[in-house]
């Protein structure tokens, strides 16, 4: 059973995700008719309109569409950030109700899942961006951008992720 919570937190987690990144693209003014989700075997990713066509993350042109997209520098680091940013604060409030409710076995589960999404995110995407030679994660495209403020942003996500499994763990 545990197995079932852990693949079902895992799919969530990825939605949510994606998800604040689109809202976020959203947010920051750009048209829904130039921004779509898509999840697949290989998780979720947020396409971006060229023409006639959509762009993958990865592609070499996603980074030139998204900055026509997003030109503003602090719009585009809130744009980055929103998917881990959204997937932390949906996982703190689901360990925090969980722990509330007394069912810290599943409060466990959410907490250990976003963590994992976390350290499993970082660690693909350093290495797809050390092979390909250009950022192809957040964490990476965080890091262009502001490295002051990825690093930031990174230690207090990874710092809340750890809170969340000692809560749910005491």
């Amino acid at each position: 059973m545990t197995l079932l919570w852990v693949v079902v937190a895992w799919c969530a987690g990825i939605i949510v995700h994606t998800c604040g990144h689109y809202i976020a693209f959203r947010a920051v003014g750009v048209p829904a008719a130039e921004v779509r989700v898509r999840y697949g075997l290989n998780g979720g990713h947020i396409e971006l309109r060229d023409g006639d066509t959509w762009v993958v993350p990865g592609n070499p042109t996603y980074v030139p569409i998204f900055i026509r997209l997003v030109p503003h520098r602090r719009h585009t680091f809130l744009t980055i950030a929103a998917g881990q940013g959204t997937e932390l604060l949906v996982a703190a409030a689901a360990v925090l109700a969980l722990v509330h409710a007394e069912q810290n076995g599943l409060a466990s589960v959410v907490a250990g899942v976003s963590a994992a999404l976390f350290l499993v995110d970082l660690a693909i995407g350093l290495a797809t961006t050390l092979s390909w030679r250009r950022p192809t994660c957040d964490a990476a495209s965080l890091w262009v951008l502001a490295p002051d403020r990825a690093l930031g942003f990174l230690i207090i996500s990874a710092l809340a992720r750890l809170a969340l499994v000692f809560l749910a763990n005491v």
